[in-house]
C-alpha cells in the first residue's frame, strides 16, 4: 500500500488532469445510473394518465443524456491517458534521478540487468496500474457504490441480498491477489536475472 500511495502522489503532481479524469468519470457514471431510473419513470408513466407528461420530450431527453455520455466518454480517453502518461514520464524521470544520486560502490555491486528490469519493464507496467487500476478503480468503486444506494432506497431487502451476494466475490479476489503476488514476484526476479 505504501507503493501504491507514492505512485498516487505522482498523480497528485498534476491535480488538474487529475481532477478534471476523475470528474469526467463521476459524471459519466451519474448519467449512467439515472438512465435506469429515467427509464423506469417512463415506463410507469405510459401506464398513467398524467397530463403533464409528454412521450416526445422525455424520448428527447433520454437521447440527450446518450448523447451527453457518449460526449463525455470521447473527452474522457485521452484526458486520462495523458494524465496516466504524465504522471508515468514524471515516474520514469524519479527512478532516473534516483539512479544518477547512488554511488559508483553502488553501481558496482548493483545487477545491472535487474536495474534495466526496473527503469524499463516496470515503470512500462506502472501505466496499465495507473490507467486501468487507479482511475478504472474509481469508475468502479463510484458506480458500485452509486449502484447500490440506488438498490437500497428502491428495496433495502434487495440492498442487503445484494452486499451478502458480494462477499464471497470480494473474498475470492482478496484470496486470488494474495496467490498471485509472490509469483508475479519471482517474474519479475527472474525476467531481471535473464
Amino acid at each position: 500500500m505504501a507503493a501504491v500511495r507514492r505512485i498516487v502522489g505522482f498523480l497528485g503532481k498534476r491535480p488538474g488532469w487529475t481532477t478534471i479524469s476523475i470528474g469526467l468519470l463521476l459524471l459519466n457514471i451519474s448519467i449512467e445510473l439515472s438512465l435506469p431510473q429515467f427509464l423506469g419513470s417512463t415506463i410507469t408513466a405510459l401506464g398513467g394518465t398524467s397530463a403533464d407528461w409528454s412521450l416526445g420530450k422525455t424520448i428527447a431527453l433520454f437521447l440527450g443524456l446518450v448523447v451527453l455520455r457518449a460526449g463525455v466518454g470521447l473527452v474522457l480517453g485521452p484526458i486520462r491517458n495523458r494524465t496516466a502518461q504524465t504522471a508515468l514520464g514524471d515516474i520514469r524521470a524519479a527512478v532516473y534521478d534516483s539512479l544518477q544520486r547512488r554511488s559508483f560502490a553502488w553501481h558496482d555491486n548493483a545487477r545491472t540487468g535487474e536495474l534495466i528490469s526496473r527503469a524499463g519493464t516496470d515503470v512500462g507496467r506502472l501505466q496499465d496500474l495507473l490507467s486501468v487500476c487507479l482511475l478504472f478503480g474509481v469508475d468502479v468503486a463510484a458506480g458500485l457504490i452509486g449502484t447500490l444506494s440506488l438498490i437500497f432506497i428502491t428495496s433495502p431487502r434487495l440492498g442487503l441480498m445484494t452486499l451478502l451476494a458480494l462477499v464471497p466475490t470480494v473474498a475470492s479476489m482478496a484470496w486470488f491477489a494474495a496467490q498471485l503476488q509472490p509469483r508475479w514476484r519471482r517474474v519479475h526476479e527472474r525476467h531481471g536475472a535473464m
